[in-house]
């Protein structure tokens, strides 16, 4: 599939008459979206968790009922895989040490005490709500598409999105929880989605 990638100014916050066009064309999106059963991402993320901070190089393979995470650089133990299925995630690290749980947030966080949604954020980065918690705040932006989510304690801001085939995605997050919304302190995430690849709909 090839892919055209292009970024582009962030809108600014719209007007209610605009707002009420951007939910229509908001619903069409989440269509296409909820059509998507697999993709590939190259992704640049900062973390940033009280005064611990970060950054590491992603690819993100999505499958239906699998995802392969690649992790490398972070905080200077190499390259991490992460393999998970549903009700099961597992982690190995360039030193051999195998961590297991439920989730890839679960496993991360005993491996490097980062609070990072992954299972939310399989959503976010496609533009869309997680499904797992309601919305408790939401804006949009002239082309349609969230500028902002709040939700399950994290708010989501969409800096920038891109053009890739037939759709637009986004290009730059920002996520951030409240102070003191754990004993980790605040975290904020920065995420430069560099490639998407081999997006793939249901027939």
């Amino acid at each position: 599939m090839s892919i055209l990638l292009s970024t582009c100014t962030f809108p600014e916050r719209i007007t209610p008459l605009q707002n009420e066009f951007s939910v229509e064309r908001q619903a069409q999106h989440r269509k296409i979206i909820a059509d998507i059963t697999a993709w590939r991402i190259k992704a640049k993320v900062g973390v940033s968790t009280g005064e611990k901070k970060g950054s590491i190089t992603m690819y993100w393979e999505h499958l239906e009922n699998h995802d392969e995470i690649r992790l490398y650089g972070p905080f200077g133990s190499g390259q991490v895989h992460i393999n998970v299925h549903p009700g099961h995630a597992e982690l190995r690290d360039s030193d051999g040490t195998l961590i297991k749980g439920k989730t890839v947030a679960e496993i991360l966080y005993q491996r490097f005490k980062w609070r990072i949604p992954f299972e939310q954020l399989r959503y976010w980065i496609l533009g869309v709500p997680a499904k797992a918690f309601p919305i408790q705040r939401s804006t949009f932006g002239e082309n349609g598409h969230f500028s902002s989510i709040t939700q399950g304690g994290w708010e989501i801001q969409y800096q920038a999105y891109q053009a890739v085939d037939t759709i637009e995605l986004p290009y730059k997050l920002l996520l951030s929880t409240p102070p003191n919304f754990d004993s980790a302190g605040n975290t904020t995430i920065k995420i430069v989605l560099n490639r998407w690849s081999d997006i793939q709909f249901t027939e």
